[in-house]
C-alpha cells in the first residue's frame, strides 16, 4: 500500500511541476543615484512578482481614467497567470482584462524564462510612480530605472538600478513534493524492513 501511495505521490508531483505557473520575483543586486533626492526603492521593487504558465509570455494592458469610468485602450496577454505590482501602484485584472490603478495604468511585458530566470523587458506607467523601466539583453541580470513623483524627477534623481528576476516554488507545490518525499522514504523503509526479515 505504501509503495502504491508513493507512486502516486510522486506521479502527482510530476505532473503538477509541469502544468502549473512558475512563479518569479525580482530581487535588487545594486541601486544608484546621484541626486539629492534620491529614495531607495529596494523594498518596492523585491516584492514585484510575476507568474507565468509558459517559457514565453507578452503583455500589453492600457487603462486611463482621467475622472471618468476605467476604460481599457489596450490590452493582450500570452501565458501570462498573474502580475503583482502593487508595490508600483500597478494592479492588473487579468480576468477582465484592465489595469485598475486610479487615473492611469499600463504595462507592457515581453519575457523568456531560460533555467531559473527571466529575460526579456518590462515597462510600466501609473499615478504614483509614474515611470519604470528594466530589461536585460541576454543575461540573467536586469537593469532599469525609475522615476517617482514622490519627489524630483530630475536625471539625478532617478534611481538606476539592477537585479534579477528567478523562480520561487509556490507552497501548493512545495507540499506535493514534501508528500511525494515522504511516500518515496515510507517505500524505502517497508523495502530495508523486508530485506532485513528475509535475511534473518
Amino acid at each position: 500500500m505504501r509503495k502504491i501511495l508513493g507512486a502516486i505521490a510522486m506521479a502527482g508531483c510530476m505532473m503538477t511541476g509541469a502544468n502549473a505557473a512558475i512563479v518569479y520575483q525580482f530581487q535588487v543586486t545594486s541601486m544608484e543615484c546621484s541626486g539629492s533626492h534620491c529614495e531607495d526603492w529596494s523594498s518596492e521593487l523585491n516584492s514585484l512578482t510575476i507568474s507565468m504558465s509558459a517559457p514565453i509570455g507578452e503583455l500589453d494592458v492600457r487603462t486611463v481614467d482621467w475622472g471618468t469610468p476605467i476604460e481599457s485602450s489596450q490590452y493582450y496577454n500570452s501565458n501570462i497567470v498573474a502580475v503583482d505590482f502593487a508595490a508600483l501602484d500597478i494592479f492588473v485584472n487579468m480576468q477582465e482584462g484592465r489595469c485598475e490603478s486610479l487615473a492611469l495604468c499600463e504595462m507592457v511585458a515581453s519575457l523568456q524564462a531560460n533555467d531559473r530566470y527571466l529575460q526579456g523587458s518590462i515597462r510600466t506607467l501609473s499615478t504614483m510612480y509614474a515611470d519604470t523601466f528594466m530589461s536585460t539583453n541576454g543575461s540573467d541580470l536586469w537593469s532599469g530605472y525609475l522615476n517617482s513623483d514622490r519627489g524630483p524627477t530630475t536625471p539625478d534623481n532617478r534611481p538606476i538600478y539592477s537585479g534579477v528576476w528567478y523562480a520561487v516554488p509556490e507552497p501548493g507545490a512545495l507540499a506535493l513534493l514534501g508528500v511525494g518525499l515522504a511516500g518515496m522514504i515510507g517505500v524505502r523503509q517497508r523495502r530495508r524492513t523486508a530485506a532485513v526479515a528475509a535475511s534473518t
